[in-house]
């Protein structure tokens, strides 16, 4: 460890020299760019731009002939979360066309990425999207939106009958599938040697908690699917109970929706406000059940899907939960990093 005194020029400008010892050992020239990364923790992290753009413009070549197109999918998956800007898909001999097109019908499950160059015995997919174009924070609000109107046209195709509905529904999932993928790829590159900031991330600590509420927008979405799927022209519900069976799924959504706008806004004081959703939703519930179980009004088919979509709610319901948990984890990592850097003065 060194030490180094700050200098001020100009009353604006502060300057810090740099170990001579590091400058040699990375052969560092002069005006070369460097980046520097704030890490929430009163440290500064300091990289070189030509390592940053490395990873930028890396790529990684997998083989293709030899596997399974389940398994060239997943190593495209796993070549995509980890950074990579090209995937050389190569072979020996030619690409099949079987694989090529099944390559070419999957690709648009990675957003961002596209199919820039054919040829025969090679195909390369390169990532055109800018990363800083999406932060973190709007890729949330964006898979906040897309798994609220889900579940909002899931229970009303469940309560209508409607099996082409619930077939649409069970559609956009893809959709939350490739913000789930991109906004994981976001986080990963943030513990390699991008700046975090970039991407609306101003302490590498928050990765961990960021996929947690990613994963949990994604198990949402998967809430949606299994609802719609219950869908049958075959079900007899009272047009009282699918009211309330609306009511509940809105007040499960309301839970949800307000608990991550606590988190993206980290407005600890107000998660009462989730809690109390949580108490109506319960009291709704508790409602459907005493009204409709207890007097086995409905036939044993319609009463078991009933019980299996309530017990499906009740689990989305659950997340907003789990996101308050994530958004006391981050107020206590920041007063932590805070009392450090007070202690540290």
């Amino acid at each position: 460890m060194e030490v180094r005194k700050v200098q001020v020029i100009g009353g604006t400008t502060f300057i810090v020299s740099l170990p001579k010892k590091w400058v040699n050992q990375v052969g560092l020239k002069p005006s070369e760019e460097l980046i520097l990364v704030p890490k929430g923790n009163s440290s500064l992290l300091i990289k070189l731009k030509r390592d940053a753009e490395k990873i930028l413009n890396s790529a990684i070549s997998i083989e293709v002939n030899s596997r399974k197109k389940e398994e060239i999918l997943r190593l495209i998956i796993a070549a995509y979360l980890a950074g990579y800007q090209n995937i050389k898909l190569v072979s020996s001999l030619q690409i099949d066309p079987s694989i090529e097109s099944f390559i070419r019908n999957n690709s648009w499950k990675f957003m961002g990425l596209e199919i820039s160059e054919e040829h025969d015995k090679e195909m390369i997919l390169t990532t055109l999207f800018n990363s800083s174009a999406l932060t973190i924070q709007k890729g949330l609000s964006k898979m906040l939106r897309a798994v609220s109107s889900m579940h909002r046209n899931a229970i009303k195709a469940f309560v209508e009958n409607d099996v082409k509905m619930a077939e649409e529904t069970v559609k956009l999932d893809d959709e939350v599938d490739r913000l789930n993928l991109f906004i994981i790829r976001q986080l990963m590159l943030t513990q390699g040697s991008l700046a975090a900031s970039n991407i609306g991330i101003s302490m590498l600590e928050e990765s961990l908690i960021y996929r947690t509420i990613v994963k949990d927008l994604e198990r949402i979405g998967d809430y949606a699917v299994e609802i719609a799927k219950k869908t049958s022209k075959d079900l007899k519900i009272p047009s009282s109970l699918r009211r309330e069976l609306i009511e509940l799924s809105q007040a499960a959504t309301r839970t949800y929706q307000d608990a991550l706008d606590i988190f993206l806004a980290n407005d600890v004081e107000n998660v009462d406000k989730v809690f109390r959703d949580e108490e109506e939703f319960l009291r709704k519930m508790k409602s459907i059940l005493d009204s409709y179980v207890a007097d086995k009004s409905l036939d044993p088919a319609s009463l078991i899907k009933l019980i299996q979509v309530i017990d499906i709610l009740h689990m989305a319901m659950n997340k907003g939960r789990s996101i308050i948990n994530e958004t006391y984890n981050r107020y206590i990592t920041y007063l932590s990093a805070t009392l450090k850097h007070q202690r540290d003065l």
